[in-house]
């Protein structure tokens, strides 16, 4: 992606959603640069669809006026991506389930349902993403809405659980448990990241492919 492909996108956004207010020229310079830091992973395409949907649907809370920052963008990115590649995705779902948990195509399907709504983005803000990844992992889609209390309080006693093996309260296993436990949290952390808008899809592939080998 170019600088004048994101010279284009910002233009476009900036006709309906002002940017900041630069005290200089080097300050306006930096924060362009911050932004095709954040946005050089997308293709034009994707940028241009974007740039579209921010105009089309942003503006109707009070905080919406302002240009959005990177990681709101970026989200809309993902969105996008997500939605290119469900047809795919959804045309292979029958051998998509008998792939192994930790393929390529397994893992981009369940964060490709995570994408697809506002269950995986509540889920990802309130903390229990990580078991609703399981979820989603386990069943090939996502949850209805009656079982979010259920897997809130899940997400509450797997907490509780690693808590007591850092304690070594577990038993004898306390501290190989806890080190699982801990891949797992990190493992969450990158997904919510993946949802929001704030990491990429390859943080979640190079942190699995990380625990793999130290197992």
């Amino acid at each position: 992606m170019s600088n004048a492909t994101v010279a284009d996108f910002v233009s476009r956004i900036a006709v309906h959603f002002p940017p900041p207010r630069f005290e200089s020229q080097e300050q306006e310079a930096e924060w362009l640069r911050s932004i095709v830091v954040s946005l050089r992973a997308y293709s034009e395409s994707v940028l241009e669809r974007a740039a579209q949907r921010i105009i089309d649907t942003r503006g109707v809370r009070r905080n919406e006026k302002w240009f959005p920052v990177p990681a709101e963008i970026r989200l809309v990115c993902e969105e996008i991506i997500a939605e290119d590649r469900r047809p795919k995705l959804i045309a292979e779902a029958r051998d998509v389930r008998t792939f192994p948990t930790r393929s390529a195509g397994r893992i981009e399907f369940v964060v490709g349902q995570l994408l697809s709504g506002e269950m995986g983005r509540r889920a990802a803000r309130e903390g229990w993403i990580g078991i609703l990844y399981d979820e989603v992992m386990t069943r090939n889609a996502l949850p209805h809405e009656g079982e979010v209390p259920g897997l809130r309080r899940q997400a509450q006693e797997f907490h509780e659980t690693l808590e007591a093996c850092h304690r070594g309260a577990a038993g004898p296993k306390s501290r190989e448990w806890a080190r699982l436990g801990d891949n797992l949290v990190k493992r969450s952390r990158i997904v919510a990241g993946i949802v929001l808008g704030e990491r990429g899809l390859e943080d979640l592939h190079k942190h699995l492919a990380d625990v793999e080998a130290s197992a």
